[in-house]
């Protein structure tokens, strides 16, 4: 790699932690003013158990109740749809010799009447949006949710869902005793190209269809390579990671967690729109896809 290479990249980490090592309370502040608008992609009926526990999360779930051994672990599913993936899991825990606790919360109560009582324990849904929880607001919701699961799994849910997925780590942390551990799928959106020039802006613009825009934009950044690409990708994982420790620090200053990321995405992508409604501006963004595990140390 030759000199002016490397500080490009350099530029490139320096810029993109500048642009999303942002103030706590800055996201908190944002996330709790809700989801208005957002779309729900799934409803359930299409994350069925084998999508979300076996190819998503590649049954690590599965692997870790076994671990602990408990005979009736505590499990927490956010965004459950119908109840698919909860009955499915149900099952298959049951064939170990287990009889899961199965809890669910979802923005609405769309759950199958005929899996509530057996399958489903309780169902926690009630038209609030997971990232407005708080204890002033929803006392009763907070009882029943902190520091209560053994595992906490999501899928398709609280990690797509939201603009700040940083905060839904710490809000799912919280729902989890000592010991237990949480599975979570991100998609994060990364909104830092906005220093770009409008020369740049009308040359995206001008290019047809989506792959020509990110060839243009990964040009633009100087990502000329794979191995420039995965260490792009790098920094936001370290980046994401970072932000999310901050929530947990502070909130729960004697507690630890323990964050890694686990599924890399192969999918990395850099997207260009023309307006965004609430800045009145345009914006280039990366996106990326992966699994955390959260588990809670002490």
């Amino acid at each position: 790699m030759n000199i002016g290479m490397s500080r490009r990249r350099k530029k490139i980490k320096t810029e993109f932690k500048r642009k999303n090592t942002v103030s706590t309370q800055n996201i908190l502040d944002r996330a709790k003013r809700g989801v208005k608008g957002e779309k729900w992609l799934y409803n359930g009926d299409e994350v069925s158990y084998a999508q979300a526990i076996e190819m998503a999360l590649k049954n690590r779930p599965i692997h870790f109740l076994k671990k602990i051994k408990k005979k009736r672990p505590r499990i927490l599913i956010l965004g459950p749809g119908k109840g698919k993936e909860a009955t499915g899991l149900y099952e298959r825990l049951s064939s170990f010799g287990m009889k899961p606790q199965i809890d669910v919360f979802g923005l609405t109560k769309t759950i199958d009447p005929r899996f509530l009582g057996k399958e489903i324990k309780n169902d926690f849904s009630s038209n609030v949006s997971f990232e407005q929880i708080s204890r002033a607001e929803h006392p009763k919701l907070v009882k029943a949710l902190k520091d209560k699961y053994d595992s906490v799994i999501s899928v398709k849910s609280v990690g797509y869902h939201t603009k700040y997925p940083e905060y839904s780590v710490f809000t799912t942390a919280s729902t989890l005793k000592k010991g237990g551990r949480a599975f979570l799928e991100i998609n994060k959106k990364i909104r830092d190209f906005r220093n770009l020039k409008k020369i740049d802006f009308e040359r995206i613009e001008s290019k047809s269809g989506d792959r020509r825009k990110e060839v243009f934009l990964k040009r633009l950044l100087n990502i000329n390579n794979e191995k420039e690409k995965e260490e792009f990708v790098k920094t936001i994982f370290r980046t994401f990671i970072k932000n999310s420790q901050r929530f947990l620090q502070k909130e729960y200053p004697k507690r630890k967690y323990d964050l890694k990321i686990l599924e890399k995405s192969k999918d990395f992508s850099l997207r260009f729109f023309n307006m965004d409604p609430s800045l009145g501006e345009k914006y280039a963004y990366s996106e990326t896809n992966f699994v955390i595990e959260i588990t809670r140390i002490k």
